[in-house]
């Protein structure tokens, strides 16, 4: 597993160069980079402990509202290309924070974020 925050860390370096130019998609990405340590700490300690999965899946959801706002279907042409860039990366890193969540949580932490996601997606539905 720590092979795999090494390979993260090494692409958040050149994904970290790439964004340079724009300080917003650099910022964004840090952002959504941030609970790697936390997840390393659960994936040596093979327990989530007292951690919520709430944040990572709020963060998911605005990630892929974010993204699908950028599409051109919703915007003129790909005027917004930089958004669904970053965005796409933020969904992959919060997808891989979930998967990691409810690979370690008891049962009862993956119950209440079943309960929590059906409630997202019942809102997102009827809204």
């Amino acid at each position: 597993m720590e092979e795999v925050f090494h390979v993260a860390n090494s692409l958040l370096l050149i994904l970290n160069f790439y964004l340079c130019l724009n300080a917003g998609n650099a910022a964004s990405l840090l952002l959504y980079a941030a609970p790697i340590l936390t997840f390393r700490r659960v994936t040596k300690k093979r327990s989530t402990g007292k951690f919520s999965c709430i944040p990572y899946l709020i963060a998911l959801l605005n990630c892929l509202l974010y993204t699908w706002y950028g599409f051109p279907v919703v915007s003129s042409k790909w005027e917004n290309l930089p958004l669904v860039t970053i965005n796409g990366l933020g969904i992959l890193f919060e997808a891989s924070f979930i998967f990691i969540y409810l690979r370690f949580a008891p049962a009862e932490q993956k119950a209440s974020f079943h309960l929590c996601l059906l409630t997202f997606l019942l809102f997102s539905v009827s809204s």
